[in-house]
C-alpha cells in the first residue's frame, strides 16, 4: 500500500488464535503487527511491550470499561401488597441512589458488577439491608418488601412571635441566654397573676419591701457588694424609656406583653445598672409616663 511517497508492506496470516496482520516498509522495518480476534485485538510495537484490549465485534481499539449491570424492582407494603412510594434505595459504596415511583418502581441503570449491598429505608418503615450480586451486562429484577415500623414524632410546636417583643429584641436577648428571667404574654397568662408584683415573689433572689412615699410594694433587688441583707431598686424601663416608676402594680398583667428581670451584672449593656433592672413591654407602647428627664 501507499502513504505519501513511501511504500508500505501489509501481510496478513492466519493463526490458530486469530488473524496477525503486520505492516513494514519495503526494506523488512516492521512498523506494528497485531493480532485480530472476534473479542481481543492484541498490538506489538517493535521494542515495545505487547499489550491487549477486549473488544466487542467490529468495535475499535479502546480502553476496557468497569463492567456493569441493571437493578430494577418494586418495593411493597409487606402486610397489605400495597406498592410504597418514596422509599429510598442505596447501593452502598457506590454513590447510587434512587426513590420509588407511586407505583413503587425503581431502577438503577449502570450498577458496578459484583456483590453490593443495598440498603433501603423509609419514615414509616424498618430499614433493612441487603445482599445483591450484580452480574455483568445483566438485568437483576428484584421485589423489596417493608415491615411497618411508624416512626412517632412530637407534635409540632408553633408560636406566633410578638411583634412587639420581636422589635424591641426580646427573643434575641432570650436566645443570647442572658442570666435574667424573661417571661413572655403567654407565659405571663399560665401564671394568673392577680397583680404585676405577683410575678416577682418566685424569682430568686428578688424580693418585695415597702418604701416611704408609695403605698403599694416595690420590687427590691441584692446588693451585691454591700454587706449581707442590703438591698436595692432596680432601674425600671417601660418599653424602652426608662422611668421613675416605684409601683408596678399601676400596670394590670393584661396590658404587659413580655417582662424582663436582670440583677447586677447580668443586666444588658444599654440597661446596665449596678443594682439591675425591669423591663416592661406593653401592648401598645406607653409614651412619656414617668419619664425622668
Amino acid at each position: 500500500m501507499w502513504q505519501g511517497s513511501k511504500i508500505f508492506v501489509r501481510a496478513t496470516y492466519v493463526a490458530s488464535r486469530g488473524r496477525w496482520t503486520s505492516v513494514a516498509t519495503l526494506g523488512g522495518k516492521l512498523l506494528i503487527s497485531f493480532l485480530e480476534h472476534p473479542f481481543r485485538r492484541r498490538i506489538a510495537f517493535p521494542g515495545l511491550v505487547l499489550f491487549s484490549v477486549a473488544l466487542s465485534p467490529g468495535a475499535t481499539v479502546t480502553a476496557q470499561e468497569e463492567p456493569v449491570g441493571r437493578l430494577v424492582g418494586r418495593v411493597v407494603d409487606q402486610e397489605k401488597g400495597n406498592p410504597v412510594e418514596g422509599v429510598e434505595l442505596r447501593i452502598r459504596g457506590t454513590g447510587l441512589m434512587r426513590v420509588s415511583n407511586p407505583a413503587g418502581k425503581f431502577i438503577f441503570e449502570a450498577v458496578p458488577a459484583g456483590s453490593r449491598v443495598l440498603e433501603v429505608s423509609h419514615l414509616a418503615y424498618r430499614v433493612r439491608t441487603d445482599s445483591i450480586q450484580v452480574l455483568p451486562g445483566e438485568t437483576l429484577e428484584i421485589e423489596v418488601t417493608l415491615s411497618p415500623d411508624p416512626v412517632r414524632l412530637d407534635p409540632l410546636v408553633v408560636t406566633v412571635r410578638s411583634k412587639v417583643l420581636e422589635a424591641s429584641g426580646f427573643y434575641a436577648r432570650r436566645d443570647q441566654g442572658l442570666s435574667g428571667v424573661l417571661l413572655t404574654r403567654e407565659q405571663i397568662e399560665e401564671r394568673r397573676p392577680a397583680r404585676l408584683t405577683d410575678l416577682f415573689v418566685s424569682i430568686p433572689g428578688v424580693r418585695l419591701a415597702h418604701r416611704d412615699g408609695v403605698g403599694a410594694s416595690v420590687v427590691v433587688f441584692p446588693r451585691g457588694n454591700l454587706m449581707e441583707g442590703e438591698t436595692c431598686f432596680p432601674d425600671v424601663w417601660v418599653d424602652g424609656i426608662i422611668t421613675s416608676i416605684l409601683d408596678l402594680d399601676q400596670f394590670h398583667p393584661d396590658q404587659v406583653e413580655g417582662l424582663e428581670v436582670y440583677q447586677g451584672a447580668g443586666t444588658p449593656l444599654r440597661y446596665n445598672s449596678a443594682c439591675g433592672a425591669i423591663l416592661i413591654w406593653t401592648h401598645v407602647p406607653v409614651k412619656g409616663r414617668g419619664v425622668i428627664p
